[in-house]
């Protein structure tokens, strides 16, 4: 891959790997060995029980800010679209704007504008032009993907990693309706 890896293991049973900590970030090269080690030694211990299918080995991908993305279908209103701050600052804050699809690419820059009072996209460290843009579209896209495909429950994208014009998804989670 050529520089600092991912290592996060890959288990049904474990939805929220980094709570049981079967994730491992920015390992370089010579480690990766004793970190996927050390990593599966301490999921066996706290997730005695979890069935380890394997370990994903994934580029670390820089981030300037890191949002969440997801859809959630509520019995009323059906799929709703979140966006907010991701990472580990999405249980800190959370704050999150919410759209009811079918929405555009207005309306999805709209929400990332109403988040932290504007300075999301207003101040200069926030997101670009081009990043605004491919956020936008990717906010579509789920809530189209909500509204085609009944059979999802829930998406949880988080981190949705930006930097340097780049908008990439780093983790994500489909929950899918029983029967």
């Amino acid at each position: 891959i050529g520089g600092p890896v991912a290592l996060k293991v890959m288990s049904y049973d474990l939805p929220h790997k980094t709570e049981v900590g079967a994730v491992r970030l920015g390992v370089p090269a010579d480690r990766v060995a004793r970190e996927y080690s050390e990593m599966l030694a301490e999921v066996a211990r706290r997730s005695p029980g979890a069935v380890v299918e394997g370990v994903l080995v994934q580029e670390m991908v820089p981030a300037r800010i890191e949002l969440t993305l997801g859809v959630q279908r509520d019995p009323v209103f059906g799929p709703i679209v979140a966006v907010g701050l991701g990472g580990i600052l999405i249980e800190i804050l959370s704050e999150a704007a919410l759209l009811r699809p079918p929405f555009g690419a207005d309306e999805a820059r709209g929400a990332l504008g109403r988040l932290l009072g504007g300075r999301l996209v207003t101040g200069g460290r926030g997101l670009g032009p081009e990043e605004q843009e491919e956020l936008a579209r990717a906010m579509v896209g789920l809530g189209q993907l909500a509204l085609e495909l009944d059979a999802v429950e829930e998406v949880d994208v988080n981190p949705v990693r930006v930097a340097d014009g780049s908008v990439r998804a780093a983790d994500a989670l489909i929950v899918l309706r029983d029967g």
